[in-house]
């Protein structure tokens, strides 16, 4: 009953109850977003809706209209007001979207509607979040919002498609309320804003060649790699392997923290310092090019300070099923096999020829040198450093396999047992490494 006549009733009854509650904040908010930021007051654009249906989305605008000398939009940092920040961060630019309710355009609760040129994009099974109508709030926004990856928040978009209820809708209310209260999970690490949805690899790929025949060329990422090393030049490969057959990405840059190696050229490419490729790339995103986790860690940190977005690359010829969760930053290379329910932290690498088998978890900032072999029900922490050849063997549902943080495996290594942390373990099988 619910589902068929029940959600709809109880979409009007709340939404007519809150607008008669907060018609006077709309009017005040109206007021400000006309003083701050002028003409138009309203953000509209076109969002699929139930069974992908346009509609026409309104919130209250956030951004200034600032272009570069070029003519050119700026990056959403650069448009982001102060005010415009506080909007998004109590969530009160969404409150034009219960006119959206009210028309029966959207509902409360439900999937988040995205971009159109998002739809072709989606795997089949993240389609199905268009198998309801959009919410102002809903699952994924409760249990991460902008700070979970794309494939996570679909994740949860379909698991509501198949369980949603008056309880469940009731519950996502309530946690929205108090999610906006203590202003969590507002922004993805790294971002202004959302980074844009380019598909999950290697959709990305077939989706700009499909636009390429249609004659739409879409624009290279401008990408700075952070490093100035030998990985940072196999990064660079990896980047322009991402290239076939449609262009994606653009390399601009490196950027060394070593003053007497910036305005060197590397691979036919200038080496710059953090600030100077800021102020010279202000669109590109920047991805680590240095393997040991401390550093990259460090490196990354100082780039985020700078105001850099960070970009993702994963090789075309990476397999991988559709249970894996991969987080920001992340770079993995040619040859990688990812079987089944893997999470990857952020900024972690994985070097050619590695393979993880099922329910693996792996801490941010993790490195595999090439030829790792990860077996099921391995948990890493953060910063786990694993040499080339090395064997984890698997552990089990009870007793997983546990690296601890900073723990290094060395080279040709076969671990059998959990590493505590910051031991370095040698050898096969493993053992902690005895320096005299």
């Amino acid at each position: 009953m619910y589902k068929q006549f029940g959600k709809r009733l109880f979409d009007i009854l709340f939404t007519v109850l809150a607008l008669c509650v907060v018609a006077a904040i709309i009017g005040v908010i109206a007021l400000f977003v006309r003083v701050n930021l002028g003409r138009p007051i309203f953000f509209s654009q076109k969002r699929p809706g139930l069974n992908e249906k346009p509609f026409i989305l309104l919130k209250f605008r956030t951004m200034t209209a600032a272009y570069d000398a070029q003519g050119n939009v700026r990056s959403d940092v650069e448009r982001l007001t102060s005010f415009g920040r506080f909007l998004r961060t109590t969530s009160l630019d969404e409150l034009p979207e219960l006119f959206n309710v009210l028309r029966g355009e959207m509902s409360l609760v439900g999937p988040r509607p995205l971009l159109l040129e998002y739809l072709d994009r989606y795997t089949p099974e993240q389609a199905r979040r268009h198998e309801v109508k959009p919410g102002i709030t809903g699952w994924a926004q409760v249990n991460g919002r902008n700070a979970i990856t794309w494939e996570k928040k679909f994740n949860y978009d379909v698991w509501y498609v198949d369980n949603y209820s008056l309880a469940l809708d009731l519950k996502i209310l309530w946690m929205t309320l108090l999610k906006v209260i203590i202003r969590e999970d507002i922004n993805h690490p790294g971002q202004a804003t959302m980074p844009a949805f380019r598909g999950s690899d290697p959709r990305v790929s077939s989706y700009l060649l499909k636009l390429s025949r249609k004659g739409v060329i879409m624009p290279a990422k401008e990408i700075v790699i952070y490093g100035g090393g030998g990985f940072a030049r196999e990064v660079a490969w990896l980047v322009e392997s991402c290239n076939e057959p449609v262009k994606q990405y653009e390399i601009v840059c490196f950027v060394d923290d070593e003053e007497s190696n910036q305005g060197t050229i590397l691979n036919g490419i200038s080496v710059l310092g953090l600030e100077q490729a800021r102020r010279s790339f202000p669109q590109a995103n920047i991805v680590g090019g240095v393997g040991s986790p401390q550093t990259r860690m460090r490196m990354m940190n100082k780039a985020q300070e700078a105001g850099f977005c960070f970009e993702t690359i994963i090789h075309p010829r990476v397999e991988r099923s559709k249970t894996i969760e991969i987080g920001i930053g992340a770079v993995i290379c040619a040859g990688n096999i990812l079987t089944v329910n893997i999470t990857l932290g952020e900024h972690i690498q994985i070097n050619l020829d590695c393979t993880i088998g099922h329910d693996v978890i792996m801490g941010d900032f993790t490195t595999l040198a090439p030829g790792v072999h990860v077996s099921g029900w391995v948990f890493f922490g953060k910063r786990v450093y694993v040499g080339t050849g090395a064997v984890i063997i698997n552990g089990t549902k009870e007793s997983p396999i546990i690296l601890g943080d900073d723990a290094v495996i060395g080279a040709g290594a076969c671990v059998t047992k959990s590493v505590p942390e910051g031991v370095t373990v040698v050898g096969v099988p493993a053992k902690p490494l005895i320096r005299g």
